[in-house]
């Protein structure tokens, strides 16, 4: 009993934290003052603008969804792998944002822009978004419980479903169009 009464605290506590936070964000980015957050929550949400710029947002979400998942988690080890994975993910999305970076649009905030130039650096701007993009499918891997061929085989599902569908609306419209064309001929128009 006592284990799954901590662990929904902790749940409930994280949901909370993470609705403040972004009453916060949203509160600086509108420009609302005073901030809905309180004192505490904008100095909260300019730190986390400045380290994450807009993927504040996505690590804030995130910590709610994992507060959400930790109510229905069945252990403690599940908890900490997704929340390892949503870090590695809010980290590859930041580093991610640190190489689009335009003067003055904080897409991926100080900490990562500074990153991303140290993988330019290293392994020039081609092989930091293979290390981004292998963060990504890592990061997402670990939320999801799932191994990367089993995400690449639901992604690729997915687009192969897509595909037919949009198949199947161009063989209609392109059928309707031509029968269209035969009754005008019939007419004489």
């Amino acid at each position: 009993h006592g284990g799954r009464i901590l662990r929904e605290l902790a749940a409930l506590a994280l949901v909370a934290i993470a609705a403040w936070a972004l009453l916060s964000l949203v509160s600086i980015n509108l420009d609302w003052r005073p901030n809905r957050g309180g004192p505490l929550g904008d100095a909260a949400a300019n730190l986390l603008a400045n380290w994450f710029g807009y993927q504040a947002y996505v690590l804030v979400i995130m910590a709610a969804v994992i507060g959400l998942r930790a109510w229905a988690a069945p252990d403690w080890a599940a908890i900490a792998g997704e929340a390892a994975g949503g870090a590695v993910l809010v980290l590859a999305l930041s580093a991610g944002g640190g190489f689009l970076s335009a003067p003055g649009v904080p897409l991926g905030g100080a900490a990562f822009a500074a990153i991303a130039g140290l993988l330019g650096a290293y392994v020039s701007s081609g092989g930091g978004y293979i290390v981004v993009i292998l963060m990504l499918v890592g990061g997402l891997a670990l939320m999801l419980r799932r191994a990367p061929t089993d995400l690449v085989a639901a992604i690729a599902g997915v687009t192969r479903k897509r595909s037919r569908a949009s198949t199947q609306i161009l063989a209609a419209t392109d059928a309707s169009e031509i029968s269209g064309r035969r009754e005008i001929g019939a007419n004489g128009d």
